[in-house]
């Protein structure tokens, strides 16, 4: 079979890269890293304040504390809460309460309609009712919450980190499908993009859910490669299968909207095992389709297993990752007067976040379909990837904010690369044709 071959690189030419790389992202780290800004958003003391989740989890042991069936918990999952707090914990510091939450919520409280009606302000009310009674007093009067640096800078930093192994595997993913020079764009593209220096910059859930995007991305292109090798594999390859499928599942255990590369992969294997069968190549074919239901199976037990909200009602848990998160949205839309319900007004919004003007991402999907017919494995994983997440992002898009486009960012680095790199192609001279010696 092997429709889709990769360009092999030597580790002599790996070295020069990732040499590149770490003189390139270090400058770019260097202009635009601020993690010691005083500033501290809105929304930076909601995610500062869900390391209480990782407190309970892994410092209490405690994974059916009734706090896991408040609101924070059930509508974002858990893996980026567990990385706020592992670097909090690595510096000696803790949020053992919820009182950081509360305080989010009291601080909205304020907000005519900012807590919704009925259900969704009882929701809120029991997380400030799980407040230290001092502290909610002392925030009755305050207009906002007063960080130490030490609370915001660690996990500011564990941001960066985040970002700058994202670059690093899209460099990586890169370069098995174009050249040096067009991989290292595309990989500090990731870095500049202002998704990405906001991801970064803020304590948010971006930054972990860019870097688990791309580590599962790369792990789905090794068990593609591992299904279209020319010997028909017999049996799936159980080692990129788990590989793959736990790194999906943790990627869904960042944010939800992960579920795009979950949508490409689920393409991809699709694609590859009609292919088969019109081929009459059956054996490929029942490893392809055993393959997805591993991969499948394993990734959602490994979203299940990270999150103490889904192990006493499952279904429950598991709608209302997706739902709660739309209800706090369509409340955020009625305060804010943010509100999108024309799908034109969304594809415009969506592009010009992203892409800085309102016909960017029609602009974009031309190379993005172009991808599409190529013969290697990445760049066709890319193009699919960017039209899978750019439909999704504009069907689902609830307000306006900037790194609600995160999950186009990657497949937009690779694309962009990859046309780069068919640029350059066609700018390289060929080499003069040998004269036959008389």
């Amino acid at each position: 079979m092997h429709l889709f071959p990769d360009a092999p690189r030597g580790r002599g030419r790996l070295a020069v890269a990732l040499t590149l790389w770490g003189l390139a992202s270090a400058l770019v780290i260097a202009l635009t890293a601020r993690p010691r800004s005083p500033e501290v958003w809105e929304d930076e003391c909601y995610w500062i304040g869900s390391a209480y989740y990782f407190d309970l989890a892994w410092r209490q042991h405690d994974w059916s504390h009734p706090d896991w069936q408040l609101l924070p918990a059930r509508e974002n999952p858990p893996l980026a809460k567990y990385v706020i707090g592992t670097s909090l914990a690595l510096t000696g510091e803790r949020v053992g309460t919820p009182d950081i939450l509360g305080a989010f919520y009291v601080l909205f409280s304020r907000v005519p309609g900012a807590w919704g009606e009925g259900e969704a302000r009882e929701k809120r009310a029991a997380v400030v009712a799980r407040m230290t009674e001092s502290i909610r007093r002392q925030l009755s009067s305050a207009k906002q919450v007063n960080f130490e640096s030490g609370l915001y800078v660690p996990p500011r930093l564990a941001m960066i980190a985040c970002t700058l192994l994202t670059s690093l595997l899209v460099l990586l993913l890169a370069r098995s499908a174009m050249s040096d020079a067009a991989s290292l764009a595309a990989s500090q593209l990731t870095l500049l993009h202002p998704v990405a220096t906001e991801a970064m910059n803020h304590v948010f859930a971006e930054g972990v859910l860019l870097l688990c995007a791309a580590a599962a991305a790369w792990a789905v292109l090794g068990l593609l490669r591992a299904l279209t090798l020319p010997e028909q594999p017999r049996h799936p390859p159980v080692t990129r299968v788990l590989t793959a499928g736990a790194l999906l599942g943790l990627a869904c255990a960042a944010k939800m909207n992960a579920l795009t590369v979950v949508l490409t992969t689920g393409a991809a294997l699709a694609g590859l095992a009609a292919v088969a069968l019109v081929r009459r190549e059956f054996v490929r074919a029942r490893s392809i389709l055993l393959s997805g239901l591993g991969v499948v199976a394993v990734g959602l037990a490994t979203f299940i297993a990270l999150n103490p909200t889904l192990h006493t009602d499952l279904v429950d848990g598991l709608i209302a990752t997706v739902r709660e998160h739309r209800l706090t949205a369509g409340i955020q839309t009625g305060i804010e007067g943010l509100r999108l319900d024309s799908p034109i007004l969304r594809i415009a919004k969506t592009s010009t976040l992203f892409a800085f003007h309102p016909w960017a991402w029609l602009v974009l999907a031309v190379p993005a379909a172009a991808c599409l017919r190529s013969r290697r494995l990445a760049v066709r994983f890319a193009g699919g990837w960017w039209l899978i997440a750019g439909v999704a992002v504009v069907a689902w898009l609830p307000l306006a904010r900037l790194r609600y486009t995160a999950p186009l960012l990657l497949p937009t680095a690779l694309i962009v690369g990859f046309t780069l790199d068919a640029l350059l192609r066609r700018l390289r001279p060929s080499a003069p044709a040998s004269t036959a010696s008389a």
